[in-house]
């Protein structure tokens, strides 16, 4: 008897823990609009070295109950020394509020950093990396999301390979 005690208070414990997982929503760069071409390793910037192009990374498939964004994350590759990937991710909700996170720009530092990084010969990061964010937009506090979008500056010779978003 004591056995089946501890089996129901195991399985008691256990199950809401699992129940509390954090859904990922994960997305291919081919998702991304932008004047850029697509293939089959992502967005592909039609940028130039004198002019980026905008990319609009859109969020679908989110619940429509409350839910709290906890981390956001864009895997780029970026080859072009002129200018870097820099991305924000925006959320509006259903009361019409927007939400905006901070600019993330492509640098070695996993994560990317706040402002652009030039190397120490005045060229920017050149390679593949990853910008990520902790409770982006909304801070912790609950939403009602209407739509949630990365916008990303892109110039020649960079790409956005994937990104998604954890909630609870």
């Amino acid at each position: 008897m004591s056995r089946r005690l501890v089996a129901i208070c195991v399985l008691a414990t256990v199950v809401p823990l699992t129940a509390l997982s954090a859904p990922t929503y994960y997305f291919p760069g081919q998702s991304c609009q932008t004047g850029g071409d697509h293939d089959d390793t992502g967005l592909l910037s039609s940028g130039g070295v004198l002019t980026p192009s905008i990319a609009i990374c859109p969020v679908g498939g989110l619940p429509t109950n409350a839910l709290s964004i906890v981390n956001t994350e864009i895997v780029y590759s970026d080859y072009e020394t002129a200018g870097d990937v820099a991305c924000y991710w925006a959320a509006q909700n259903w009361d019409t509020s927007l939400y905006l996170s901070s600019t993330m720009h492509s640098s070695a530092t996993y994560g990317g950093t706040p402002s652009p990084v030039l190397g120490p010969t005045g060229i920017g990061y050149v390679g593949v990396g990853e910008l990520r964010w902790d409770n982006p937009v909304n801070r912790g506090q609950l939403l009602y999301p209407l739509s949630v979008v990365a916008h990303c500056t892109l110039w020649g010779g960079e790409r956005i390979h994937s990104y998604n978003l954890t909630s609870k």
